[in-house]
């Protein structure tokens, strides 16, 4: 008999392992081959007895690596990557150069972009498992000597558990687990916590946008044209200059593709396209009886009338065949909205 809580799951399922071979045979291992027909690998729930419950902490066990055992590595089936810090390379008993650079961006904990400094190949060892492991590595600090995720995990084809606190894996002989540790965890998290800005009275959970702070605004207005200040994009700040340099050189030279009024858009010349309403011409026109508006709306609507009449883009008929009437819908931003009501005009 088996505890109704425990939780099986196969190592390798022999249908899925098939279906793999089926797609490539050159670069699938076959199933029998690597793990003897049967084998499981199971978790328990008698195993959390002796851990501290209910618990939210995160996975953190002993790993070897290049011959020093580091505690306080993270397992996070979530990371594509596998990460070290360049403080936990600085331990190591021999500097190991790094084998190629890499430009890919990461996101950190606090969900800024890193810059990795390069991938560097390690030797991970635990029980009697030994791999060459290719880790990223990162300046910034963290609480963790490293990070294992899932190219690790399934370096070692292990199962982890955060709930049972526990990393396991069938080997050669037999099952093996790699046990967590809740005090590392919570060690690590009470690390970043004691980080983290204190609150206090009278000062402002997030800061009033509204107030232009230099130092601490991500992006500043670039105007585009000198004569008209009003003419300006925004660009992030942590550009470095040469490449903000470039981009408001380009986005000056094509400073016509922009627009920051209906008077920067004239349209397009009819001879090169045109819009045409596909009405029936057995249908017979419709011309809508007046709607009153309220005066805040009557002004709206004219404004916009009278804009678009300036530019051009609309002009007056004195006997149309359709005579539909404005509707103006209050906005989000306590703007108004001025459309038409093509009700009658969609059913022709």
């Amino acid at each position: 008999m088996k505890p109704i809580a425990s939780r099986k799951v196969n190592a390798l399922n022999e249908q899925s392992c098939t279906s793999r071979e089926a797609t490539d045979d050159s670069t699938n291992i076959a199933c029998e081959d690597t793990i003897q027909k049967g084998k499981i690998v199971t978790f328990y729930e008698h195993e959390t007895i002796k851990l501290d419950k209910p618990h939210d902490d995160a996975l953190v066990i002993a790993l070897e690596v290049e011959g020093i055992v580091f505690l306080k590595i993270l397992v996070d089936t979530g990371s594509a990557v596998d990460i070290i810090s360049q403080k936990t390379l600085r331990s190591l008993k021999q500097p190991i150069p790094i084998i190629k650079q890499e430009a890919t961006p990461l996101a950190s904990f606090e969900g800024k972009s890193v810059r990795p400094l390069g991938i560097i190949l390690l030797t991970t060892r635990t029980h009697d498992l030994e791999l060459k492991t290719e880790f990223t590595v990162v300046s910034h600090l963290m609480p963790f000597d490293a990070i294992v995720g899932r190219p690790w995990l399934h370096q070692m084809r292990a199962l982890a558990s955060v709930y049972n606190q526990c990393v396991k894996f069938l080997s050669s002989t037999s099952e093996k687990t790699i046990l967590g540790s809740q005090k590392q965890a919570r060690a690590c998290y009470m690390s970043e916590f004691r980080k983290m800005p204190q609150k206090e009275e009278n000062i402002p959970l997030a800061r009033d946008l509204s107030v232009k702070d230099p130092a601490k605004d991500l992006s500043s207005v670039v105007a585009l044209d000198e004569s008209s200040p009003k003419k300006g994009v925004n660009i992030g700040n942590d550009l470095p200059p040469e490449v903000k340099n470039d981009l408001v050189s380009f986005l000056k030279q094509n400073i016509k593709t922009f627009a920051w009024s209906a008077g920067d858009m004239p349209g397009i010349d009819i001879n090169i396209t045109s819009h045409d309403l596909n009405v029936d011409p057995t249908f017979k026109p419709v011309k809508q009886k007046r709607r009153k508006l309220g005066p805040e709306r009557a002004k709206a609507a004219n404004d916009e009338v009278d804009k678009h009449l300036k530019i051009g883009s609309i002009r007056e008929v004195q006997y149309p065949d359709w005579l539909e009437n404005p509707i103006v819908v209050k906005k989000k931003n306590g703007k108004w909205r001025v459309c038409i009501d093509f009700t009658d005009l969609n059913k022709a």
